[in-house]
């Protein structure tokens, strides 16, 4: 018996239709998810992108993230450190 391979449409683009869809990732600032699902129609992309950038050389490329902790200024309180207790005082 012999199975047909059906091939998921949209996974597979030319090296310069990946270049167009990363600069277009990079540029607008929209998610990966977003930029998936407007040239594939598949809600996942299950790290495609990222593949991508790094074999096309757009690594490391990182997303702005939050503030962090170090970033936020926040003032920085002293580490208290606490004694065990003895219960039991001889």
């Amino acid at each position: 018996m012999r199975r047909k391979i059906v091939k998921k449409p949209g996974k597979h683009f030319s090296i310069s239709d990946q270049h167009k869809i990363i600069q277009e990732m990079i540029s607008s600032g929209c998610t990966k998810r977003a930029i998936w699902k407007k040239y594939t129609g598949q809600d996942e992309e299950k790290g495609q992108l990222l593949r991508w950038m790094n074999k096309l050389g757009y690594y490391p490329y990182r997303p702005k993230k939050k503030a962090t902790l170090g970033e936020a200024n926040l003032p920085m309180t002293k580490r208290i450190k606490f004694k065990p207790l003895n219960k039991y005082k001889d």
